[in-house]
């Protein structure tokens, strides 16, 4: 029987999925160069009308490769997640701090800076960069921070407002030292300034 004419493959979505983590792989290779769809096409080996089928236009297909960068990064969230529980605070989040900043490169500094050189300025971009790789780290961070409130070892405050102050502190220093070339003007030791940040963090809310 002939496919209706408008009808999806039966493996539409299977082949989508895999063009968006193709298209992720390609924007992280190329970070802040924000690649045109003829670009993503050359390097996936498929034709741009191709790519429009199925993502309608450049911004759905970067919003589809965001998330499934954040489908890749899902386990390693939900892994860090049951580390901590039975540390007490400052051990666990001094081992949490520091797996960041050596993790940084290549993989996160890649992700954050194509995600913000996509999503600085864009209404539909912007969004989707927070909500599939700022987010689901603030939200891990809130989680460990809730933990520590309900075991009385910081104070009763927002866990949102914590953890952007912990956390924004250490990205924007990251970008400083790597992207932005602040490791050649003005270097860093990030280590110790995660070491001094979290001290004053772990001064102003613990109880």
């Amino acid at each position: 029987m002939a496919r209706t004419t408008g009808a999806r493959n039966n493996d539409y979505q299977e082949k989508r999925q895999k063009m968006a983590e193709d298209a992720a792989g390609k924007l992280l290779s190329s970070a802040s160069n924000r690649p045109s769809m003829r670009e993503f096409a050359r390097s996936m080996d498929v034709s741009v009308n191709n790519l429009r089928h199925y993502f309608g236009n450049r911004d759905g297909l970067i919003e589809a490769a965001l998330q499934s960068m954040k489908r890749m990064g899902q386990p390693h969230i939900e892994r860090m997640k049951t580390r901590y529980r039975n540390l007490p605070i400052e051990q666990a989040m001094s081992m949490t701090l520091h797996e960041l900043i050596r993790g940084w490169e290549p993989y996160l500094a890649a992700l954050h800076v194509s995600g913000l050189s996509e999503g600085l300025g864009s209404d539909r971009l912007g969004p989707a960069y927070v909500s599939a790789v700022l987010e689901p780290t603030l939200q891990s961070f809130e989680e460990m921070l809730t933990h520590y409130i309900n075991e009385g070892q910081l104070r009763e405050e927002s866990p949102r407002v914590m953890a952007l102050g912990l956390l924004s502190p250490i990205i924007l220093a990251l970008l400083h030292q790597g992207a932005l070339g602040g490791e050649q003007c003005r270097p860093l030791d990030m280590s110790t300034f995660v070491d001094v940040h979290l001290t004053g963090f772990l001064r102003g809310y613990g109880t």
